[in-house]
């Protein structure tokens, strides 16, 4: 009898213990919003605001850079989180390339409408083909994470993918068409 009283009481305070952990994940997963996003910048709305480079002799072309890329949409189609849009986005880099090929990693800051903000860490691989009329494209692929907020934004997480093109014509014109896409984020409330 002494064995079954104590073979109820540990499945009791099993079963108590798993009801705790439910209702603990439970609170915390709906405390969480899962959002999508995906936005264009359009190349006449992204500008750069600094660049630095250096030459480096190892190899042809060889070049390490350091800019600063602003991006807004007067006219729409800016991300949107929560009902609020981003009104500006900042992002400052370094770049590696060899003729135009390698590698961008940086950070971006997004500045939403109503003045709070959203942290990114990126990196790219960019790839350039030169054209023989002097024009060239050059498209890059790759992640973000969303490392955090402000406000409303304050527990915001992420990841995504960015996808862009960008020409330049032969007489040094260029425009970027960035289309960023596949991005899920974590809003915890």
């Amino acid at each position: 009898m002494a064995t079954l009283r104590g073979n109820r009481l540990i499945i009791l305070i099993g079963l108590a213990l798993i009801a705790t952990f439910l209702l603990i994940a439970t609170d915390s997963t709906f405390a969480q919003e899962k959002h999508k996003i995906s936005w264009t910048a359009k190349a006449e709305h992204t500008k750069y605001t600094f660049q630095h480079s250096f030459e480096i002799p190892d190899i042809s072309g060889h070049v390490l850079r350091l800019f600063e890329l602003r991006s807004t949409w007067p006219d729409g189609g800016a991300p949107t989180i929560q009902g609020e849009k981003v009104v500006e986005a900042i992002s400052r880099a370094t770049s590696d390339r060899v003729a135009g090929n390698g590698l961008v990693r940086g950070y971006t800051i997004w500045r939403f409408e109503n003045g709070d903000q959203v942290f990114q860490e990126y990196s790219n691989t960019v790839q350039t083909v030169a054209n023989p009329d002097q024009s060239a494209k050059t498209t890059f692929v790759g992640t973000y994470v969303m490392t955090g907020g402000t406000g409303k934004l304050k527990g915001i997480k992420g990841v995504g993918q960015v996808l862009g093109a960008r020409r330049v014509e032969p007489r040094g014109e260029s425009g970027a068409d960035r289309v960023f896409s596949g991005g899920r984020i974590l809003v915890e409330k």
